[in-house]
């Protein structure tokens, strides 16, 4: 017993320290990494623990492995770490969960625009995912509406400029594409009326922008907190 917590310490150190070099830049996307053998040598473990690391790292997307090439240093990317751990907790949580959620994040993002100097582009961004939105509507392309869906709102995430909020929607990005995804399938309507829905809730989208844009969000947040306003679309 204690062999294998001392194999195990002894590849989390490992793991720590490559990824220390990493972060420290003594590694660059692109770059490979010594050998197993190297590693093993510069350490003074065996290969089997060097192994055990790499995996580690390669879990998280930090390195890539090459057949009969080593492994490399990767472009880190946050999803690849929250789609991992989206999977994990999709059958964790309701529809209810996701929607209570969205709103806290949504509406705080929206509150955060007032004090923020709008950007002519981010409008426009909006507006141009409002549009493709519609198209896809009146395609009855479920799944590209639904994708777009999302980056409408993490966009109004990344306007807050906060970036927290939006490693924190990210994070459920899978779980509330998925419920969008499903959302229109489930539907007991005709696909004339789901094109229709989809089309109105296109619209209530360009009330939000619209909204940002005028200055009128906290009206819009108020009628959303009252229920008095269509449910934020999802």
């Amino acid at each position: 017993m204690a062999a294998k917590k001392n194999k195990a310490s002894a590849s989390e150190m490992v793991f720590d320290s490559i990824l220390n070099d990493i972060t420290n830049l003594e590694y660059n996307s692109g770059d490979r990494l010594p050998s197993e053998n190297d590693l093993a040598a510069k350490y003074g473990v065996s290969r089997v623990t060097i192994r055990k690391a790499l995996n580690m790292l390669l879990a998280l997307g930090v390195i890539e492995t090459r057949t009969g090439g080593g492994s490399y240093v990767q472009k880190f990317k946050f999803s690849r770490i929250t789609d991992a751990a989206a999977k994990i907790m999709v059958n964790q949580v309701s529809s209810d969960d996701i929607m209570q959620y969205r709103r806290l994040l949504e509406m705080e993002s929206l509150r955060s625009l007032k004090t923020t100097d709008l950007k002519p582009a981010d409008l426009l961004q909006l507006k141009k995912y409002c549009s493709l939105m519609e198209e896809c509507a009146n395609k009855g392309d479920y799944d590209s509406y639904a994708d777009y869906d999302f980056q409408f709102h993490r966009f109004i995430c990344k306007m807050s400029h906060n970036a927290l909020f939006v490693y924190s929607y990210d994070m459920l990005g899978s779980i509330m594409v998925a419920h969008m995804k499903s959302r229109y399938r489930i539907l007991s309507l005709s696909e004339e009326e789901k094109k229709s829905l989809m089309l109105l809730t296109a619209g209530e989208h360009r009330r939000i922008v619209d909204a940002i844009s005028d200055g009128t969000c906290e009206e819009l947040l108020s009628k959303m907190l009252s229920g008095n306003y269509t449910e934020l679309p999802v």
